[in-house]
């Protein structure tokens, strides 16, 4: 990662820090107000029709709402049917810079969100926590 700016943000954005980074330098307070999955060791692996991903949510604090937003057909569907609120948008293709189709995701939402109110994941209250957990 030493040989000029460009390389060194290509090394970068492929650590698993990354998202971290990211984090920290536009939201300080993101550990105490969000719950973030920093790596994959965090993530259950499920094997789709021959190729593995790290997109199942079950780990998740079940006492959150969550709204994933997914560009991809089977892993929506996979966590639709755990029983996640998915957004499912148009599947966007990724380019040569870093993080391209990252961009391009997350251009699509703000243009959503400039037109329609926000969206909030917040703490559910206690008696749908209890319904989740079961009796």
């Amino acid at each position: 990662c030493t040989r000029g700016a460009r390389l060194h943000e290509r090394c970068l954005a492929r650590r698993s820090t990354y998202p971290r980074i990211i984090l920290e330098a536009i939201w300080p307070n993101f550990e105490t107000e969000v719950f973030f999955t920093a790596s994959r060791d965090e993530c259950t692996w499920v094997n789709l029709g021959g190729w593995t991903c790290v997109k199942e949510l079950g780990l998740l604090p079940k006492v959150y709402s969550i709204l994933l937003v997914d560009d991809n057909p089977d892993t929506s569907r996979l966590n639709t049917s755990k029983g996640y609120a998915v957004w499912e948008i148009a599947p966007f293709a990724a380019g040569f810079a870093p993080d391209d189709e990252l961009a391009k995701v997350e251009a699509y939402i703000l243009s959503v969100l400039s037109t329609t109110s926000l969206f909030e994941c917040r703490p559910k209250v206690a008696a749908q926590v209890r319904n989740l957990e079961g009796p």
